[in-house]
């Protein structure tokens, strides 16, 4: 089996079988793709499109084809001489009828074999021994009173009823002096009061959702109540989620495994240590070559590394597309976007908008997690002398403060301690909390550190408390991030849209060169396999969207200027407020990133689905914003208001005006999108790591947030374009079809293929251009050859034109110094001798945008 040259992520699901997926297998093959990385492929949710709803992770999902299905598909990568890379979460599992470790749980709570696989805190007040779930569409007392709460059997099992859920009833024969059934049931529906007494005896309280996030005794996936969490730390759990997974890769047919939210986990290096043992044991028993591989999804923030300790390849790529779309963006127009959104809009600083965010989610959707680590560091301060002052209220401000600054998904306590670059971390967000609290919540927080940090030598109990502590701690901080910051200040604050990528900090300065080298240099000494993402199913933007919007930092003040005339001409149709001038801003913005590329009758209709699309992502964007609308509570007036705008401004004869303008914008710039979209795209194809080519498809991607990103590819059109016999300079002249695309992924991977040591074993050399002009380069060095990368940065700056040709005279003698040779232009095909060492930025990109040079041996003499 050949090395880890290159992914391609497919999703998996009723729509998409594992028959399907082996269908593309020769195509990805012919691509270049050496392994196959698909989506969770256990049984989930029905119906379920991405599979991290699970419902039982013994078995492969038969709405995929079973593992019959599964068998068929690993023939295919075999005879392909390609592997594949699974996706488990072994985070949490769906709260639904169909997975029987759950139904058990609500059957026989405490009692149940399954009740420890499950995080729920059957202690916590008012739970008295049961499991508070908010189910219901309605206060319990109205779903009593108004019969959308009865009884049905069937069968040996009877079940309470709401809609379309079921929750299975516990009556132990022996005590029933009457037989269950049918006529039981329908006494007993007709009394609310034996309803509810019934429902009493039961391990489980079924609550209004509303009222849920109060009161709720499990801990979920960030704020879901139908995502539960498992207890994986502990070892039976353990081995029950990942029998299915080892037992495949002993089979020899899974290469790698690739860990959903391992933030979620109770303790992440020591779940990676002990699967890793166990992938090893499993993967010499199958006989393949080489290693299983194995990799986390993993957010890092700005200048946060992997843990050392870590036993995996690398990450899934987000800190990839974060660097790589902050190298796009020139600073001088990033700040300048910055400014002109907080004048228009009034809001405060972006920095203050995401602790607002912060403390909203604590407050709403993440109370009752809050509550539960209060309640954890309170038992710690009754115990401690030095703590005993402090009250819960205390911890809970003291925790909500820090909570606010903090700016990493979570620590990462061990019994020894915080580790440097943990305390390096948490240490900002303390300082900060301290700088306008008083005497008393300044203690608080020096208390909170002490449990966080100083394990010291206390008894074990002592430990024990601390150790639950830091570890409620951490598993608030991870999803209150992920709500607060992803999901809440991205659809609020929009000054520079593209930065609001998961991985991304949009305050944070842009990346320069030197950043990206220093990144890269680190990845190929930390984690050479690290994958290279773009785009993936979690992204806000897809990558081509995000390279088009980072064209805006060149022409900040043009682009400005568009936006202010946009906005008058279309204050006529607004309904009242709506939508305000941030969420104009936001929209103008997506609309430009997605836009139809340089369609050939500006001004004329708008494909309808693409219409469908921008009020789908726009009616989330309201949602996940909560200012005007919210997910608990829609604004129906609000979001018709909005929805009336974007109608006019798209489709209605008002709107001409405006869909000229954005036509025109398009035209003019998104040329230099596509060269930012190709460059970013040679990066992810030449850095240290593994490329992830999402869906597997090479043409542009203009997908927004799920589910707009979930759509189907066009693997016809896909299989289509290997077909292709075009130049390069004719591709490059024909664009907008994406064949160009395709071609740079195909040319790259097949070099990547015939001289894999240049990508996994060689040196990363940053290179250092003379002259005025703006790139990025770099060579990868090994002792059976030689790579040089050259990429121009503000492309629309250098004035590339339709052909993705750049202005005469854009290079002003800028040259890159390299070693003398004959040199091979990968992708235009066309040879370049230097003989002084010298290479003219101006002839390098005779041959095209992309300059990707491979060193050959010299000819014979003549």
């Amino acid at each position: 089996m050949t090395d880890w040259r290159a992914t391609a992520r497919l999703q998996c699901h009723a729509g998409f079988t594992l028959d399907d997926a082996a269908a593309q297998v020769p195509r990805l093959a012919r691509l270049g793709i050496s392994h196959l990385y698909t989506s969770p492929l256990t049984a989930a949710v029905p119906g379920s499109t991405h599979g991290y709803d699970g419902v039982d992770p013994t078995r492969i999902s038969p709405e995929l084809g079973g593992e019959a299905a599964l068998k068929r598909l690993v023939h295919a990568l075999h005879a392909h001489d390609m592997g594949l890379l699974l996706d488990i979460v072994p985070n949490h599992l769906a709260a639904h009828a169909d997975n029987p470790w759950w139904q058990d749980v609500l059957r026989h709570g405490t009692e149940s074999p399954y009740a420890g696989y499950f995080d729920i805190d059957w202690k916590a007040p008012g739970a008295q021994g049961r499991l508070q779930w908010p189910v219901l569409d309605r206060p319990y007392a109205q779903a009593l009173q108004q019969g959308v709460l009865t009884v049905m059997v069937e069968g040996d099992n009877a079940w309470f009823c709401h809609h379309q859920q079921r929750f299975p009833l516990y009556l132990p024969r022996q005590r029933c002096t009457h037989a269950i059934d049918a006529e039981w049931a329908s006494k007993v529906n007709q009394s609310p009061q034996a309803l509810h007494e019934l429902h009493e005896r039961q391990a489980y309280h079924l609550l209004w959702w509303r009222a849920g996030h109060d009161q709720i005794n499990i801990r979920r996936f960030f704020d879901i109540t139908s995502l539960v969490a498992v207890r994986v730390e502990r070892r039976e759990v353990f081995d029950a989620m990942h029998a299915l997974p080892l037992a495949l890769i002993e089979r020899g047919w899974v290469d790698g495994l690739r860990i959903d939210h391992i933030d979620g986990l109770t303790n992440p290096a020591a779940y990676l240590d002990r699967l890793r043992r166990r992938m090893d044991i499993a993967r010499k028993a199958s006989g393949r070559p080489g290693p299983a591989r194995l990799w986390v999804e993993k957010i890092l923030a700005n200048h946060e590394t992997l843990p050392e300790a870590w036993p995996v390849e690398g990450s899934t790529g987000y800190d990839f597309m974060a660097e790589t779309c902050a190298l796009l963006h020139m600073r001088r127009g990033q700040q300048q976007l910055q400014r002109d959104w907080t004048h228009r809009t009034g809001m405060a600083g972006i920095e203050q908008e995401e602790r607002r965010a912060r403390r909203q989610i604590l407050e709403t959707s993440l109370y009752a997690e809050w509550q539960r680590a209060v309640r954890a560091l309170h038992a710690v301060s009754r115990h401690e002398a030095a703590q005993a002052e402090l009250s819960e209220h205390a911890w809970q401000r003291a925790l909500g403060v820090v909570l606010g600054h903090l700016r990493v998904y979570r620590s990462y306590a061990t019994p020894d301690g915080l580790s440097d670059p943990d305390r390096q971390h948490l240490a900002p967000a303390f300082d900060q909390a301290r700088a306008d609290a008083g005497p008393l919540l300044i203690h608080a927080m020096d208390a909170l550190w002490a449990v966080l940090g100083d394990h010291g030598e206390d008894s074990t109990a002592a430990r024990t408390r601390r150790r639950h502590a830091r570890q409620r701690f951490e598993q608030l901080a991870a999803p209150l991030n992920a709500k607060a910051v992803e999901d809440r200040l991205f659809y609020r604050h929009g000054a520079t849209l593209a930065l609001n990528e998961v991985g991304s900090q949009p305050q944070q300065p842009v990346c320069s060169a030197a950043d990206f080298h220093a990144a890269a240099t680190r990845r190929a000494v930390t984690h050479p396999r690290s994958l290279l993402a773009l785009s993936t199913h979690d992204h806000k933007r897809g990558a081509d969207v995000r390279a088009r919007l980072a064209v805006l930092s060149e022409c900040a003040p043009w682009w400005i200027e568009q936006t202010r005339r946009w906005q008058a001409l279309s204050q006529s149709w607004r309904l009242g407020s709506a939508p305000d001038t941030a969420e104009a801003l936001m929209l103008y913005q997506t609309l430009f990133g997605t836009w139809p590329r340089v369609r050939e009758r500006p001004g004329a209709a708008l494909p309808a689905d693409y219409v469908e699309r921008i009020l789908a992502w726009q009616r989330k964007a309201l949602r996940e914003a909560a200012r005007h609308s919210s997910w608990m509570t829609p604004d129906n007036d609000y979001e018709h208001a909005v929805e009336h705008f974007i109608r006019h401004l798209l489709q209605a004869p008002e709107g001409h005006t405006v869909r000229e303008g954005l036509d025109a914008a398009v035209t003019r710039l998104a040329p230099a999108g596509a060269v930012n979209g190709l460059a970013q795209l040679a990066l992810a194809l030449c850095t240290p790591g593994v490329p992830d080519i999402y869906q597997g498809v090479t043409g542009w991607d203009d997908s927004l947030v799920d589910p707009d990103n979930r759509r189907a590819p066009d693997h016809a059109r896909e299989q289509h374009w290997l077909q292709d016999t075009a130049s390069w300079a004719e591709l490059l002249a024909q664009w907008p079809d994406g064949r160009v695309r395709h071609r740079l992924i195909a040319r790259l991977l097949e070099l990547r293929r015939m001289q894999p040591e240049l990508f996994m074993d060689a040196r990363y050399v940053p290179l250092q251009p003379r002259g005025p002009a703006p790139l990025l380069a770099f060579a990868r060095e090994h002792r059976l050859g030689l790579l040089i990368c050259v990429l121009p940065r503000g492309p629309f700056t250098l004035g590339v034109d339709h052909a993705l040709s750049f202005a005469e005279g854009a290079w002003q003698e800028t040259r890159l110094a390299i070693p003398e040779g004959h040199y091979r232009h990968v992708l235009s095909g066309r040879s370049l001798r230097l003989e002084n060492g010298q290479l003219e930025a101006s002839e390098l990109f005779d041959h095209g945008p992309i300059g990707v040079l491979l060193r050959e041996p010299a000819p014979p003499c003549s």
